[in-house]
């Protein structure tokens, strides 16, 4: 056991009390990878209808639950808009995940400072956003132009509540 705890405290070593930290070193900033960035986000919408003629109704879809918050980095413009690409939160492994839905799955729309590292990255990455300075104006004003032109399509708009609120009469 002493030698497992030798063997940890020479390869995992972090500073203690006593350790000398140089006086004068600035803390870290948020420059480059860590920088916040503006983007696109949107919630899943509560229920939604499905089948012929929508004659069912479900809730979330189902990668993600409902109301689970999403962030639109890439757009589908060839088609109009109506197919987006998002990342969040998977309803059951709770990883991030990828995907391509169609956007009026999808409520709530919003310009917003993402501080994710993971998602960040997925908007430097993308072709809508990665032309774009991390944080800076022009790439608030392109996030809120994106938003104002979904919502002038007559996206639809819900309280952003965990569920959906129960029937008075059950």
């Amino acid at each position: 056991m002493k030698l497992l705890a030798f063997f940890l405290r020479l390869f995992h070593h972090r500073p203690s009390r006593g350790d000398n930290i140089p006086v004068g070193v600035a803390p870290k900033t948020v420059e480059g990878d860590d920088a916040p960035v503006w983007g696109v986000a949107a919630n899943v919408a509560m229920e939604h209808r499905y089948g012929p003629g929508g004659a069912e109704t479900r809730r979330g879809t189902k990668h993600f639950a409902p109301g689970a918050k999403v962030f639109v980095y890439e757009f589908m413009w060839g088609y109009g808009g109506t197919n987006v690409t998002v990342v969040g939160r998977h309803r059951k492994s709770k990883r991030f995940i990828r995907i391509t839905m169609p956007s009026n799955r999808l409520v709530n729309w919003r310009a917003e400072l993402v501080y994710s590292p993971y998602i960040a990255k997925q908007f430097r990455d993308s072709g809508e956003f990665g032309k774009f300075a991390p944080g800076s104006e022009d790439a608030r004003r392109h996030a809120e132009e994106i938003v104002a032109g979904y919502i002038a399509r007559g996206t639809k708009s819900q309280p952003f509540l965990t569920r959906p609120p129960r029937d008075e009469g059950a």
